[in-house]
């Protein structure tokens, strides 16, 4: 875990921030949901710790919330305190609203992550990354800074030793940051990739239980679940192939 910045200009801190107020918890309230220790919320809250974006979706994970991170334009601005207000009202918003269809609707409960269906997290910075996918596709990528860093290079067009002289550091660590064998901080994540020529942009989105339950239904029937992958598999490949017909040139007559 690594020493952050002031929570002005720390995404995590934002970020949990507008998660705490979106949630209407306090500090204390959200680390007894989550598991962790209090001071690891406090932290990350005022800016004093860095923790990684694995652990940061973890936390709003606990209310309902996930963290999408995604490439974006280097020269955004960053968010005036009128627009922080603004995000944290949209969350609610969308909580609320989610909240109220799954009800209405579909008589379900707030969706959460099913613990059973994800790795056992201790509460400690860095939590291991959430799974992604069902069946045999189910995996975690390495967690989120691993895909974001190879998305960078893949957008760089650069090999792995010249990307790594770009943003500071030797092969053989971005060759452990792509693997998810070290996991750096949001804000470190943020600043290698601003030296690429990006910026990490953090959203919150209600959380999407589709993967969990699509890896449910794979454990409980495998068989129609690999059925199913076979299906999708044909389709895409009929597609494929009336697009490659579609492209064909005419004959000449």
């Amino acid at each position: 875990m690594a020493a952050g910045k002031s929570a002005e200009s720390n995404i995590a801190a934002e970020t949990l921030s507008t998660v705490l107020a979106a949630a209407g918890l306090t500090v204390g309230e959200l680390a007894e949901r989550v598991g962790c220790d209090e001071q690891l919320v406090t932290g990350i809250e005022r800016g004093e710790l860095d923790p990684t974006l694995d652990t940061l979706d973890r936390i709003a994970n606990c209310v309902g919330v996930e963290v999408r991170a995604v490439l974006g334009a280097a020269t955004r601005p960053p968010h005036p305190a009128d627009a922080r207000s603004a995000e944290r009202d949209r969350v609610r918003a969308a909580l609320e609203n989610a909240a109220a269809f799954r009800s209405e609707v579909l008589g379900l409960g707030p969706a959460l992550p099913d613990p059973q269906l994800q790795p056992y997290w201790d509460g400690a910075d860095p939590a291991p990354p959430r799974q992604w996918s069902a069946g045999p596709h189910r995996g975690d990528a390495g967690g989120h800074a691993a895909s974001l860093l190879k998305l960078a290079r893949r957008h760089a067009q650069a090999t792995l030793e010249a990307f790594a002289a770009r943003i500071g550091v030797d092969a053989a660590k971005l060759t452990a940051f792509e693997a998810g064998d070290i996991r750096p901080g949001t804000d470190e994540l943020a600043a290698m990739v601003e030296l690429a020529g990006s910026k990490l942009n953090v959203r919150l989105e209600v959380f999407d239980p589709h993967d969990d339950d699509l890896h449910r239904e794979a454990l409980r029937d495998p068989q129609s679940y690999a059925a199913m992958l076979a299906d999708r598999a044909r389709g895409v490949a009929d597609i494929r192939a009336a697009r490659t017909a579609a492209a064909a040139p005419t004959p000449a007559r």
